[in-house]
């Protein structure tokens, strides 16, 4: 079979098990990258694809005239891997091309957050209620933007403080959580709340449409100017993450509230806590603050 369409019968795939619209446009646009790289230098017959031709392709990123960066490079090769996985499930090739296919290890870099005083201006800076709600929400559950955006109305439990995360990375459902002052913040955004006949989405716009990832960053971007705090949409999650820990919180339960599969990839706001705890250490050190010394 040819590659371009057995993509296709993927994405086709995709579509039926509901997964987030922009995840499936990626898959289009970085299998299409791949499948052009096989017609130039190899074949489209899809049995080309083996775990040595992918390594080749994945060393081929590396050393392409765009300079791509690791984490690009490594999100390439997870959506090769998601594709691979499926063609042997499918039974479309033989052998297994994930076994010897090598996923480039995640750059080690200590993700920012916030400190107490960014947070109070950024939670008190004047805004509209909707986009309160939203910072208020990511704050506190740690939710991706393109989640935020994907929420609707009746993922929310507002009684017991969650959200049902239908379409996480990965397409992988959980549930969140969030304190009072979250609560009453969305309740007053579902108050004010108003939407066009048929929209679900808990965040519309003005005119009443579902706000997408992209409106979701250029608000948090635009409460943050206002606030005068310099931040990334992403920044926001990992000072949850943070916090949570610094607060007492289990490891393995903050790898279920962010939705991350590798409990490795959670355990870099280990790093980033204790680098707070090492701070404050050097202030409290019994030895270096003895008197007389």
């Amino acid at each position: 079979m040819e590659i371009f369409a057995v993509i296709q019968n993927f994405l086709n795939n995709r579509e039926k098990r509901e997964c987030n619209p922009n995840a499936i446009k990626t898959y289009s646009r970085q299998l299409s990258l791949l499948a052009r790289w096989l017609e130039k230098h190899h074949s489209t017959n899809i049995e080309i694809v083996t775990s040595k031709i992918l390594n080749e392709y994945v060393s081929h990123l590396r050393d392409c005239e765009k300079k791509l960066s690791p984490t690009t490079i490594r999100q390439r090769a997870k959506t090769i891997r998601t594709f691979a996985r499926w063609i042997h499930e499918t039974g479309i090739v033989t052998d297994n091309p994930n076994i010897g296919f090598i996923i480039p290890k995640k750059p080690h870099k200590l993700p920012k957050c916030l400190p107490p005083d960014q947070i109070h201006k950024l939670i008190s800076a004047e805004t509209a209620t909707r986009d309160r709600a939203i910072i208020f929400l990511i704050l506190d559950s740690g939710m991706r933007r393109g989640e935020v955006a994907q929420l609707e109305i009746d993922d929310l439990d507002l009684v017991r403080g969650m959200a049902h995360v239908k379409h996480g990375k990965g397409d992988k459902e959980r549930w969140v959580i969030f304190a009072k002052k979250t609560t009453k913040e969305l309740e007053k955004w579902i108050n004010e709340r108003r939407a066009q006949p048929g929209v679900t989405a808990l965040f519309t716009s003005r005119h009443g449409k579902p706000m997408n990832a992209p409106a979701i960053y250029k608000i948090i971007k635009r409460v943050a100017k206002t606030a005068g705090v310099n931040v990334s949409t992403h920044a926001l999650r990992h000072t949850f993450a943070t916090n949570y820990l610094d607060r007492g919180g289990n490891i393995h339960d903050l790898q279920t509230l962010l939705g991350h599969e590798d409990i490795t990839t959670t355990m870099i706001y280990v790093s980033t806590s204790l680098e707070r705890i090492r701070q404050t250490y050097k202030q409290l050190s019994f030895l270096d603050n003895m008197p007389g010394e």
